[in-house]
């Protein structure tokens, strides 16, 4: 047992490792689906039609006796008129008979046998069966093709053989009074074993069905297979250019299947965004480089000329040795805190803080470092306001805000700083009147690699990342933030955070 189970685990491994394409899939799932289809209802046809077929025939025999009975009060002659018309009707055969078996009616319907063919004792028989079953009856029996002698007759459920060229025939009993006060009674049958050859008609008729089913779910399959898998294996070609690195590929968007076209529009706007994020990538490490470069430049060369030349290693060389390492030291800290806050393992270091303070408390630390260059920060605010979150991120997104607005301030020297409250939300906002932001900028300035095309004045250089760390600060305290801004009229840029209770 554990050999046979062993077995079907490796068979099992090797078909999942067997890769079918989606056209063969398909195809393979519509021939089988219309398969099955034709299959089941060949079955359900061949089953219950022999039911169906003697229940109607049983139901007719029941409306052509109600006919009779019902016009049993017209003469002779007017109701063998009547039941030509009901025989020729139901397909039945009639036979009305006075107590002594006599003929007084006898119509055949077109696919009928001929009741007066069967003999006094026979009809004397079934007359017997209908007066003890309550004046009506009804049997199945076997009666014998018109070659055989007349007057034979088989029971069904009494003969030992039944010869191969039998017919199977349904027949009804009743005993009815007359005008006269004379007893008549009523025989009618219905052949059923033209169900034998309609069952025989219909599986050949479903046969050939079948064929034609199968030639056309081919070809069908064929068509829609290959019209659904064409426009994925061309994505999936375009997929392995995107993978390798070609950010300039197009991905069909009308192929006339909604999902195959909402995947295509999706995969082109990634393609897009992965080609802007490559460019922005490619721009950054220029920038880093560059920035990295300026300083590691002037710390070598003035290190070297203090070593090489006498009476170099003065105050001002080594102030501009400290300063450019500073500006190093800024850049691979932006770098390194970008990489912190954007990362889902940094702690939420969330507590309640006086986010007014803290606001105050930035300024104070930047004040004395841009007075000298004429920069003037006004901070309105009406009262004290608590928040709840991580109080030194919130701090750094301030002193960010601040620090681009005074990169970006041109002529200006002027950045104010308002709070304002709405309801339960704190609004904080940074503006500067300087060069401003184009529109078409707008969407793209929290970006982790952008950098505005404005031209800007820098009192502290830096790497460009300043607002990739304010956005990944505020997503991670849930803040909505935005910019408003237009060239020559400077930026606001605004950030808004719940009260603390």
């Amino acid at each position: 047992m554990p050999i046979v189970s062993l077995q079907l685990e490796e068979l099992v491994i090797v078909l999942k490792k067997h890769k079918i394409s989606l056209s063969t899939k398909t195809f393979s799932f519509f021939i089988l689906f219309s398969a099955i289809t034709i299959l089941i209802v060949s079955l359900v046809q061949s089953s219950l039609l022999p039911f169906i077929y003697e229940k109607t025939k049983k139901n007719n025999l029941n409306d052509s006796l109600t006919s009779v009975i019902t016009n049993f009060y017209l003469s002779d002659a007017d109701l063998q008129n009547t039941c030509d018309d009901i025989a020729l009707y139901y397909g039945t055969s009639i036979l009305i008979t006075d107590e002594e078996f006599n003929p007084i009616v006898s119509s055949r319907g077109i696919t009928s046998e001929d009741l007066t063919k069967y003999s006094r004792d026979v009809l004397a028989m079934l007359t017997s069966r209908a007066i003890s079953n309550g004046g009506s009856y009804q049997e199945k029996v076997h009666i014998f093709l018109p070659n055989k002698p007349d007057n034979a007759f088989i029971e069904e459920k009494s003969s030992p053989f039944i010869p191969n060229d039998d017919l199977e025939s349904l027949i009804q009993v009743a005993i009815t009074s007359s005008d006269t006060g004379l007893n008549r009674i009523i025989f009618i049958s219905a052949v059923l074993s033209a169900s034998n050859e309609m069952v025989k008609t219909n599986q050949i008729l479903l046969l050939l069905i079948f064929i034609i089913m199968i030639l056309l779910s081919l070809i069908l399959a064929f068509i829609f297979s290959h019209s659904l898998s064409r426009p994925i294996v061309e994505m999936n070609d375009e997929a392995q250019k995107l993978m390798e690195g070609n950010f300039d590929v197009a991905f069909e968007e009308n192929t006339g299947t909604k999902e195959i076209d909402e995947l295509g529009t999706k995969l082109n706007q990634a393609a897009k965004e992965l080609g802007k994020v490559d460019r922005l990538r490619s721009e950054l490490v220029a920038n880093i480089s560059h920035d990295l470069r300026t300083p590691l430049t002037l710390i070598t060369g003035y290190s070297e000329m203090m070593r090489d030349l006498p009476g170099e290693a003065n105050e001002e060389n080594l102030t501009v040795v400290i300063n450019e390492s500073k500006r190093l030291s800024s850049l691979v800290n932006d770098v390194l805190d970008l990489s912190k806050y954007s990362s889902e393992k940094t702690n939420r270091n969330f507590k309640p803080f006086n986010l007014t303070d803290s606001i105050q408390a930035t300024i104070n630390s930047i004040q004395p470092f841009i007075k000298n260059d004429g920069f003037e920060l006004t901070f309105d605010h009406n009262e004290d306001v608590i928040v709840s979150g991580d109080e030194s991120s919130i701090s750094r997104v301030l002193y960010n805000l601040i620090q681009n607005a005074i990169n970006y301030s041109g002529t200006s020297r002027l950045v104010e700083i308002r709070q304002s409250l709405d309801s339960n939300e704190v609004r904080i906002e940074v503006i500067d009147h300087g060069v401003g932001i184009a529109k078409e900028e707008l969407p793209y300035i929290f970006d982790r690699y952008y950098r505005s095309s404005s031209n800007h004045e820098r009192a502290i250089i830096g790497s460009g990342l300043g607002l990739s760390i304010v956005k990944a600060i505020l997503e991670r305290h849930n803040a909505k933030f935005g910019v408003r801004s237009s060239p020559g009229l400077g930026s606001t840029f605004w950030f808004v955070l719940e009260i603390t209770q």
